[in-house]
């Protein structure tokens, strides 16, 4: 799969799972948020305040769904029915905090021009293309 094509993917899905590596700080969690999809983390609620850095002033943790990696491993979660079970609104929600995504304002060239739709976002945006 190429570059393009595996952004691509990131930019038109809801959701990216975010496996733990290095660090939930790494790249991948980084491009989630910058091409638009939420990232899925597998980590302990009180982890996530103590790994994320402290400059994403909280959005952060709005933009962003957390999984206990205990409960994961223990076969506990069904990824799909979890995911399906948070309410469209708090979806938006999540979606509205990473609105308007960096990407449409620094596209990557490879990646086709998408207009993202124009939710209410608490952070100021420009205004939304008619």
């Amino acid at each position: 799969m190429s570059s393009a094509s595996f952004l691509q993917i990131r930019q038109t899905s809801t959701f990216c799972l975010e496996p733990p590596g290095y660090g939930p700080t790494r790249r991948s969690a980084m491009d989630s948020w910058l091409l638009g999809c939420i990232p899925v983390f597998f980590m302990r609620d009180r982890d996530f305040d103590n790994y994320i850095p402290h400059f994403y002033e909280g959005w952060a943790r709005n933009a962003s769904v957390i999984i206990s990696p205990e409960r994961f491993l223990r076969g506990e979660v069904a990824m799909v029915d979890e995911l399906a079970s948070l309410s469209r609104a708090r979806v938006r929600k999540m979606q509205a905090a990473l609105h308007p995504p960096p990407h449409s304002a620094m596209p990557h060239p490879a990646l086709p021009r998408l207009t993202p739709p124009c939710p209410a976002s608490p952070r100021p945006a420009p205004p939304c293309p008619a």
